[in-house]
């Protein structure tokens, strides 16, 4: 029995689609393993400065990255997952100057409504922490980074600086 040509494009769509999956599941986890990296080099920068570390964004515990010392969310909900929580705008931080000795912030920024409010939120973190470290979508997830609703803009690192552009994904 030999395989039709509509048989032969049916297998090759299948295996490309097994093949998207395969990828987005090693962008997800490269992706983890990326937030985990930085959280623990904010943390260990934040104890040996002595200071506390404030985490912006959803905590992913117990084994990505926890709460630190304070954590910020506009969303009430995801602040009250952890004990020493603060709702507030990643624009506008309601703490003084050097308050803190890292900030990590876990894919938020993507989630602002233009490059200036990710100017103004970049800002705000290098005024009040010594350090500031940022984890954002990697280009290869296609869900964060061309499908979802909630990110509006797209990330990406130049050098030391990262920078922000209005996405152009299918939704926006």
């Amino acid at each position: 029995n030999a395989l039709t040509y509509p048989d032969l494009i049916a297998v090759l769509a299948l295996f490309l689609l097994a093949l998207a999956a395969l990828l987005q599941i090693g962008t997800i986890l490269a992706e983890h393993l990326n937030r985990w990296i930085i959280y623990r080099k904010a943390s260990a920068i934040a104890r040996d400065i002595g200071k506390p570390l404030l985490v912006m964004g959803r905590p992913m515990r117990p084994w990505v990255h926890g709460c630190g010392d304070v954590t910020l969310d506009m969303d009430p909900r995801v602040a009250s997952e952890c004990p020493n929580s603060v709702v507030a705008d990643v624009r506008h931080l309601p703490f003084q100057d050097n308050s803190f000795g890292a900030v990590f912030c876990s894919h938020v920024l993507e989630e602002l409504d233009s490059p200036e409010s990710f100017r103004l939120a970049i800002k705000e973190m290098h005024r009040v922490a010594k350090e500031v470290f940022v984890a954002y979508t990697l280009a290869t997830n296609l869900w964060w980074r061309h499908l979802s609703p909630k990110n509006r803009l797209t990330l990406r690192r130049v050098g030391k600086d990262i920078l922000a552009s209005r996405r152009k994904g299918l939704l926006r």
